[in-house]
């Protein structure tokens, strides 16, 4: 008896008996036969498809950043501004502090007014304008109490 080895390639066949290689031409069809089992991988159209919906939601998801990111500096300079307007509210309305208001630290706001030296007499609005890209405009009013609001 003979010990037979098969080794299937792509398009041929080599059948080993006792050392000697023979080589045969088998024609096959498909690739499923020619490696015996389904073939794993992805076509050109499935590639293109991922490709196409993951662009579609990088699309929504970076536009949805870029809101959050100017929401989140038009709220830190509108908390800059309402922190720097009670302090000024503060230094110019209570009796009991003798502190004339300083100037603002600006960090998250492109400018904001400074009240530095303000009195009773010639307290006015605080106006602070909110880093690009927005530049939205910041308004506390002193004079009233210091409430701050955001102007489109």
């Amino acid at each position: 008896m003979f010990s037979t080895y098969f080794r299937i390639f792509c398009g041929t066949t080599n059948a080993i008996v006792k050392s000697n290689i023979v080589r045969l031409t088998v024609y096959m069809y498909s690739t499923s036969e020619c490696y015996g089992k389904k073939q794993s991988g992805f076509t050109l159209i499935e590639l293109m498809t991922i490709i196409a919906i993951i662009s579609i939601l990088a699309s929504i998801s970076i536009t949805a950043y870029r809101s959050y990111v100017t929401k989140g500096q038009n709220n830190a300079c509108l908390s800059e501004a309402r922190n720097y307007s009670i302090q000024v509210y503060l230094a110019i309305n209570d009796p009991e502090v003798s502190v004339l208001p300083t100037a603002p630290v600006v960090s998250a706001c492109q400018s904001t007014t400074d009240a530095a030296g303000w009195t009773m007499a010639t307290q006015q609005k605080i106006i602070a304008v909110a880093k690009s890209p927005s530049n939205v405009r910041i308004e506390c009013d002193i004079p009233n109490g210091a409430p701050c609001r955001i102007l489109p």
